[in-house]
């Protein structure tokens, strides 16, 4: 072997080591290469090929500690679903407690370079996208053979499960269209970035939460694409039941996406497909369908009731010619989306003050304290932020998902009009925007700057501030160092390192860290905007006095505050029970007076306080007080205890409370076997198997003989249209288009 000819493991090793290709996705990238290159070249190499080779964009991944010692789960943790490339787990942040979604991608079974591109640009297009309504990238870990995307966890399920519970299989008009209008303010982000989707579906929509009014949130990266206007794409990718004819055709371009979201609000609107291809037909018909892309609204029944905007706006989106369909910003502007979106909005609404007073302090932190609040607010969980969220919506009023100049100059000089905050001028408002940009490149208000400016009004808690320092101490060395925020801030667009060398030089100095190194401690003292020594006695204080007061632990200021027995409040929104409440009053003062006939009197006394000044209480002896104890001997021994003038108040209103706590103790199990007994009716009603109303797919191991499948039937068909059973899709077109050739 000559001297400027290397064997295959000895470059791969070589190459290994080279700084510049830190990432996994760029090693194995230079190993296929290299591999492709070896075959042509028996298996070895000259250092003339080596330029080519090194010809790779540069993706950077942070590198620390493997994942397995972050998060538990992430192995053997439930699976949440499966996407185009790789596994979803359910996984919990050991340090936290919270819980998010592992995607996991094997990236020992890609082996063409086309596909680490595709991997590639997954990840960077999550990397990029802050939108309300797409799902949030947290972290990507990456080992010899995996790489973990972990994600936020959507609580609520998919759009696909979703659809199949909703009474007779699909939306109301006014539903579908606020969730289309959230699918359409996502989508036109996309494209505003230059990114197109290609497999918009009702499974790559999940909800944030499961309660009615959540959040739809897009997921699924996997066959998405840069794209420059005007550009035109050849791969056939996609969803056989939503791809559009010109995917099938094999031009295409964004517009696409607006078609398969025609697809889906035709679903959510009757809960059949336009065209097939989820309840088992061949896909060659699926195909014919398509291409024809004849718009049928049946069955009739449904679409009825279905206004002629709705079916209007359906057909516009299903144009088969893509220079005919609207663009994602036009069909925002559609006159179904600005009158059925806003069927239950109160008209007129106005910013709550408190947010737009946490905006105008925003001006005043430091430029640290905004670079690492808008670290934080990566960390919030929906719960956290649902204010938030309805406050970005009121000046968000175009659906664009970010805020511009013009959008908040007309929302906070409409409200400051109307009264509902001080007067502000244009000056000031433009002042205010520019405080909130960290990255002074971008024209518009991210979703997360929005966030940190708001931060003080969201329930942060300590939970967040670790989450939010261990994503800076991505190595976890335990602190942050200079060379963690120049990380951070390697996309920020700042304006000259020296300002950054400025601003961690104050920070230093403000929380008085040491070794120029910010400890977890420093980071809550600075984000808080205390001195160190002043953070740490008061640490049940958070960002914007918001975090709740420690158990066992309350603010000195407060102490005086609190009511002594004398003062105690019998109301019922107190948090306690009145009537324990009156009797701990009753007990407190009975012992100032011990009479001779208490026999639970309390003789050692004398370490209380003195209480002589209260009066001895008179108790109403009122038999009536008893009529609803649970039977009338017991009504009787409480009356004569009440009338019997030896009994000190004590003894009098203890036996009350009993007896009280008995008739409910009897209502409570009373209330328990008439549930059972009412189960126990039902199912003798419906038969042995214990018939429940289900949408969508039969529960496996029920119902199985063919009188109880009848009876189930025919209650469906009762309540509304027949059960149907549909399986959800793989995204992959390419069965459709070999039995098209066939």
């Amino acid at each position: 072997m000559h001297s400027d000819i290397l064997d295959l493991s000895t470059l791969r090793q070589e190459m290994m080591d080279v700084g510049d290709l830190t990432t996994t996705v760029v090693r194995i990238e230079v190993r296929n290469r290299i591999q492709s290159y070896c075959v042509h070249f028996h298996a070895t190499i000259t250092f003339a090929h080596l330029p080519k080779l090194f010809s790779l964009d540069k993706q950077q991944t942070p590198f620390g500690k493997p994942i397995e010692e972050i998060y538990d789960g992430v192995h053997d943790g439930p699976v949440l679903g499966s996407g185009v490339s790789g596994i979803v787990r359910l996984v919990t942040h050991r340090a936290t407690g919270v819980k998010y979604a592992v995607k996991c991608l094997d990236i020992g079974i890609i082996d063409s370079i086309e596909g680490l591109r595709q991997l590639r640009d997954e990840i960077f297009i999550m990397c990029q996208l802050d939108h309300p309504n797409i799902v949030r990238i947290e972290e990507v870990y990456e080992s010899t053979n995996d790489i973990f995307i972990v994600q936020e966890l959507c609580h609520g399920g998919d759009l696909f499960d979703r659809l199949d519970e909703q009474p007779d299989f699909h939306y109301t008009e006014a539903q579908c269209a606020k969730l289309v209008k959230q699918m359409l303010s996502s989508i036109r982000y996309l494209h505003s970035k230059g990114i197109i989707h290609r497999d918009l579906k009702l499974e790559n929509f999940l909800f944030s939460s499961s309660s009615a009014d959540s959040e739809l949130k897009m997921i699924d990266f996997g066959l998405s694409k840069h794209f420059l206007l005007g550009e035109e794409h050849h791969e056939k990718v996609g969803t056989p039941y939503t791809v559009s004819p010109e995917i099938i055709r094999g031009t295409y371009d964004e517009k696409s996406d607006v078609w398969s979201l025609g697809v889906i609000t035709y679903l959510l609107l009757s809960g059949e497909t336009p065209f097939g291809g989820l309840d088992g037909e061949s896909l060659l018909s699926v195909k014919e369908k398509i291409m024809r892309a004849q718009v049928s609204f049946e069955p009739e029944e449904v679409w009825a009731n279905v206004s002629p905007q709705g079916k209007a706006f359906v057909k516009r989106l299903l144009n088969p010619d893509p220079k005919m369909r609207p663009t994602a910003k036009g069909a925002q502007l559609d006159e179904w989306i600005q009158v059925w979106a806003r069927k239950d909005i109160k008209e007129g609404a106005k910013l709550n003050p408190n947010i737009v007073g946490a905006l105008v302090s925003f001006k005043e932190c430091s430029d640290m304290q905004k670079l690492l609040s808008e670290v934080l607010s990566f960390t919030l969980l929906p719960d956290q932020i649902v204010e938030l969220r309805s406050e970005f919506q009121k000046i968000d009023k175009d659906g664009t998902g970010e805020i511009s100049l013009t959008a908040m100059k007309s929302v906070l000089m409409e409200n400051a009009e109307a009264g509902s905050l001080g007067g502000l001028s244009e000056l000031e408002i433009e002042e205010i925007f520019d405080s909130i940009r960290v990255r002074k490149s971008n024209p518009t208000i991210r979703w997360h700057e929005f966030l940190a400016a708001g931060l003080s009004q969201a329930k942060v808690d300590d939970r967040n501030l670790r989450l939010a320092f261990d994503r800076l101490d991505s190595d976890r060395k335990g602190f942050i160092t200079f060379d963690d925020m120049e990380d951070l801030l390697g996309g920020a667009n700042m304006d000259q390192d020296d300002n950054l060398e400025k601003i961690w030089g104050d920070s230093l100095l403000e929380c008085k860290a040491h070794l120029n190194r910010i400890t977890f401690q420093d980071f809550k003292s600075l984000m808080k905007g205390q001195p160190k020594d002043a953070a740490a006695s008061a640490s049940h204080v958070s960002i914007g006095g918001l975090a709740p007061v420690p158990e066992g632990k309350l603010p000195e200021e407060m102490k005086d505050n609190i009511a002594g027995p004398s003062e105690v409040s019998l109301n019922e929104g107190s948090g306690h029970d009145p009537l324990q409440l009156f009797l701990d009053v009753i007990k407190t003062r009975s012992r100032s007076f011990g009479s001779p006939g208490d026999e639970d009197g309390d003789r050692s006394s004398s370490s209380l306080p003195d209480v002589g000044t209260f009066s001895k209480p008179e108790i109403v002896r009122d038999a009536s007080l008893a009529i609803l104890l649970p039977s009338t001997a017991a009504e009787d021994e409480l009356v004569e205890t009440i009338n019997d003038s030896s009994m000190s108040p004590l003894v009098v209103n203890r036996a009350i409370y009993r007896k009280h706590r008995e008739m409910r103790n009897a209502v409570l199990e009373a209330s328990k076997q008439f549930d059972v007994d009412r189960v126990k009716r039902r199912k003798e009603e419906y038969g042995k198997a214990g018939l429940i109303m289900k949408r969508g797919a039969m529960p496996p191991g029920e119902l199985e003989d063919a009188h109880q499948r009848a009876l189930f039937d025919s209650a469906a068909k009762r309540c509304g249209r027949a059960r149907r059973t549909r399986n959800k899709t793989v995204s992959d077109v390419t069965g459709m288009l070999l039995k098209a050739q066939a």
